[in-house]
């Protein structure tokens, strides 16, 4: 029997929103409330590869919001990540392979989880997946979430995910480089940037979905903008340790792209420049920027943790 279920798109009211399924007051900044969303999507805690049978159709509307469908091998370091927790909630969020055996992605998709399953190696995301997909299943045991993550502040919003078997690389699967150290210090702004994942069209509350479930991965291009620009929409919620993406035309992360790769190319190199964070309230297709965590900030407890080399 075909089961069904829906994904339910997390977003931050005026007066009130909810982190798995717990309530917490909305952010407040200094000339008023600020409107935010978190880009996950929920998903059921269920059996990934028993509970609901794929078909060839896909999901309308499941995509980064103005987004173009990825070519095969074209994001080889990006990861999928269904996530569960203790009260019965799970989300659907982004992660970007950096070793064979780690992966970064947000804190706010993590903290908190009981299990996950990582899946690399396929641009379509189907539940169950299919054979050409790699997953990993990993517990809270291999989740390691920043120490100073905030969630109301929405600072140091990353997280390290380690892998139970090292990965095979291939040209479906290889590791994004993280900047080196001077890079880490560069001013962004004005710099094209790519950001990938299978989240929504738009920032809908939710989507009902009956039956099977296949999501095409999509990417889409914006420049960085200042975080003095980005500062007029977000406030003070906006720290050096962030990188803002214009969401002009609509282009823009989604529910159910967070913890997903923001990269650049940096001195003719591609690079893992960000992970995305959140964006406004007003919808993902509406033009705001975009907020990530800046990379570049976290190098040496990225390495201290993974062992994974920094270059000078």
């Amino acid at each position: 029997m075909i089961k069904s279920f829906v994904l339910f798109a997390f977003l931050a009211t005026l007066t009130l929103c909810r982190v798995h399924g717990v309530p917490m007051t909305a952010l407040q900044g200094d000339t008023g409330w600020m409107e935010m969303s978190r880009f996950w999507i929920r998903l059921p805690n269920l059996d990934y590869r028993k509970e609901v049978v794929v078909s060839e159709a896909s999901i309308g509307g499941s995509k980064i919001a103005g987004g173009t469908i990825a070519e095969k091998q074209q994001f080889p370091y990006q990861a999928a990540i269904l996530i569960n927790f203790l009260d019965g909630s799970g989300v659907l969020c982004g992660g970007a392979i950096i070793s064979s055996t780690y992966v970064l992605t947000a804190a706010h998709c993590s903290d908190g989880a009981i299990d996950a399953t990582v899946i690399v190696g396929t641009n379509v995301i189907s539940i169950p997946s299919d054979d050409q997909a790699v997953e990993i299943k990993v517990t809270f045991h291999d989740i390691l979430v920043h120490p100073l993550y905030d969630p109301v502040e929405v600072v140091n919003d990353i997280a390290i995910v380690r892998l139970t078997r090292a990965l095979a690389f291939s040209n479906k699967i290889q590791p994004i480089r993280l900047p080196n150290k001077k890079e880490a210090l560069l001013d962004l702004a004005n710099t094209d940037a790519t950001v990938s994942g299978w989240g929504a069209l738009s920032g809908e509350e939710y989507v009902e979905i009956t039956g099977s479930v296949k999501l095409e991965l999509r990417y889409t291009n914006n420049p960085v903008i200042s975080n003095d620009v980005c500062g007029k929409v977000f406030q003070d919620m906006i720290r050096h340790f962030h990188v803002c993406v214009s969401g002009d035309k609509g282009r823009n992360a989604c529910q159910g792209d967070s913890g997903g790769p923001l990269r650049a190319n940096l001195n003719g190199k591609t690079t893992l420049i960000g992970i995305v964070s959140y964006g406004s309230v007003d919808g993902c297709e509406k033009g705001s920027p975009a907020v990530y965590t800046r990379v570049g900030s976290y190098l040496e407890w990225i390495t201290q943790h993974t062992n994974v080399p920094i270059e000078n």
